[in-house]
């Protein structure tokens, strides 16, 4: 018996040993995949779409490589770096789609659900940032917009149990803020038109 229960030892030690060397290259690669993720969201606030959509397909190719090179999808869901990573990248395209309108195949990305929502509230912080920009071209009808698609983004992550969860929580709480902020550009610019 005890043979078969060193064997079985054995056996987990291979397969832990194989996950952890697959878990520290997933590290390494997500590190690289947040980075672009910021550079895209950074380029496509500044209007340099051209400079956003290349690394967009670049690191929508790191990210399918890092989903292939496991063999285990556990490892992705048990790798803080991976879900921080992914919840970027998400965040990165949809701050792309509603700055360019362009379509992004958003199934494609393989992150928690809690990061997929996490994604969509970060994504109110970047459109704020972004009206900021807009305000200072004048262009108060796409912060208009702007503001009108956060409140309903919030109205509907309003409607289930995400404000339970801390983690949401913070995000949702975030969300409103950057709501405010944009009603703030909004008033700013109403003011200053008035003078």
């Amino acid at each position: 018996m005890q043979k078969v229960v060193m064997k079985a030892l054995r056996d987990a030690i291979a397969t832990y040993n194989t996950f952890e060397k697959q878990f520290r290259e997933v590290t390494v690669q997500s590190d690289e995949l947040r980075r672009m993720s910021k550079r895209v969201i950074f380029h496509v606030a500044k209007g340099d779409e051209t400079q956003a959509t290349k690394i967009l397909e670049e690191a929508a190719k790191l990210l399918d490589s890092i989903v292939h090179s496991v063999d285990d999808s556990q490892i992705l869901y048990d790798n803080e770096g991976y879900k921080a990573a992914s919840e970027e990248f998400l965040e990165a395209c949809l701050t792309y789609m509603i700055l360019t309108g362009k379509k992004f195949d958003l199934a494609a990305i393989t992150t928690t659900a809690t990061r997929r929502v996490g994604a969509f509230s970060d994504l109110c912080g970047e459109l704020a940032r972004a009206s900021i920009l807009l305000a200072t071209e004048g262009d108060e009808k796409r912060i208009l917009k702007i503001r009108d698609f956060i409140q309903e983004l919030l109205l509907e992550l309003n409607k289930t149990r995400v404000v339970e969860n801390s983690y949401l929580r913070t995000k949702y709480d975030q969300a409103e803020k950057a709501l405010r902020k944009v009603e703030d550009i909004l008033y700013d610019l109403k003011m200053r038109t008035k003078k």
